[in-house]
């Protein structure tokens, strides 16, 4: 099963560039794809989350709370932050598609619904503040969220899209923070044949490529 899940993804892989549509355009297309998110797989987010542009080097996406919100007796408020001008056509490089914005989009909302949770959730995000390998961890069970709820595709889009914008240094980090599309496609089959299986790996999510392989194994036999 390992050679037949992995192998069948190999073709996948190298797709993500020709499922480019149309490109994000705007802020205004942005909170399009947000609400739009919502509405299908994160209705409790409803009405709380607001967008707007930022400029950054190295980040295209965050999210946060919305600070003057966490005031006592006050419902919390967040905000998905979008950076046009990274996420825009350069040379060489196409624009961010709306498949892969809203992939990302999915996987920072993710984020927001662990804040909004309550205080264990919220203390997974504060303790990926301040540890490097709490970080790495969070950011792949996020991950995983987000291709559970059915958003792999455009995340492995997005992923493959800045992988061709990032020096091999960054591209280094990303991979140890984040799964890429071969990871991301192995679990989707997963997911797919055993959904049952989410709520042990959102406990230990397999954090690379290797562990995703060996958790595969271990299934299949």
């Amino acid at each position: 099963m390992t050679g037949r899940l992995l192998g069948s993804v190999a073709l996948w892989v190298c797709l993500p560039a020709g499922l480019s549509a149309a490109p994000l355009r705007d802020l205004a297309h942005a909170k399009r794809l947000v609400d739009g998110v919502i509405a299908r797989s994160m209705p409790e987010l409803s009405g709380r989350v607001s967008v707007r542009a930022f400029s950054h080097r190295a980040d295209h996406f965050r999210a946060q709370p919305r600070w003057w919100s966490l005031l006592p007796f006050v419902k919390t408020r967040y905000v998905v932050c979008v950076n046009l001008r990274a996420t825009a056509e350069v040379s060489g490089c196409r624009a961010l598609s709306v498949k892969g914005a809203e992939g990302v989009i999915a996987h920072e909302l993710v984020h927001l619904r662990d804040m909004a949770s309550g205080w264990r959730g919220m203390g997974r995000v504060i303790g990926a503040l301040f540890s490097r390998k709490k970080e790495i961890v969070n950011e792949h069970r996020t991950d995983l969220q987000a291709v559970a709820l059915g958003y792999g595709k455009g995340l492995a889009v997005f992923r493959h899209w800045i992988s061709r914008r990032l020096a091999p240094k960054a591209l280094d980090i990303k991979r140890q923070t984040y799964y890429f599309p071969t990871e991301i496609a192995a679990l989707e089959r997963l997911l797919k044949q055993q959904p049952a299986l989410l709520v042990e790996l959102d406990r230990s999510p397999p954090i690379s490529l290797a562990e995703v392989e060996a958790l595969v194994r271990r299934l299949s036999r």
